[in-house]
């Protein structure tokens, strides 16, 4: 891939944050590419708890929660789209089963409002990416997007 990015410039970004991955973060295999793609293909400007530098998985406890996050961001994507509304945004549902254990911040929406703004992820970002270079597997937290929904973020391809 590394290889690939330098006469493929929409490579580029995916290989640079291919080479902050420890090697044994880097999931190979039958579907590995779902989670990696997380990873390299993530948000420029990051996600809530992640930077720009690298991609995290983001995943919810239900499909109603998981829905409505999606949608949420779809949204926000395709509003700044010259494309706009008229595209088709094709999902898949992923069913894990998650063994690890996660930083759990659920509850703490009054007690640290900054790591639950709406819109603005800057607290949240240095508080997540504080916690992967501690080595935590992830972040258990409540979402914004749905009442009583819960999501985590995954650190790694294989938290286990």
């Amino acid at each position: 891939m590394v290889l690939k990015s330098w006469t493929n410039d929409r490579l580029e970004l995916p290989a640079r944050r291919l080479l902050k991955m420890p090697d044994k973060d880097i999931a190979i295999g039958p579907g590995a590419h779902y989670a990696m793609a997380a990873f390299l293909h993530a948000n420029e400007t990051g996600s809530r708890f992640n930077s720009p530098e690298l991609g995290a998985w983001y995943a919810s406890f239900d499909i109603e929660t998981a829905i409505a996050e999606t949608v949420h961001h779809h949204v926000r994507r395709l509003e700044t789209s010259a494309m706009g509304f008229w595209m088709a945004v094709q999902m898949r549902e992923l069913i894990v089963n998650l063994d690890a254990e996660f930083h759990d911040i659920r509850g703490l929406r009054d007690s640290r409002p900054e790591l639950y703004h709406l819109e603005d992820y800057s607290v949240s970002q240095s508080f997540g990416e504080n916690l992967r270079a501690a080595d935590a597997n992830g972040i258990c937290y409540d979402s914004v997007r749905r009442n009583n929904g819960t999501n985590v973020v995954v650190y790694r391809p294989d938290p286990g």
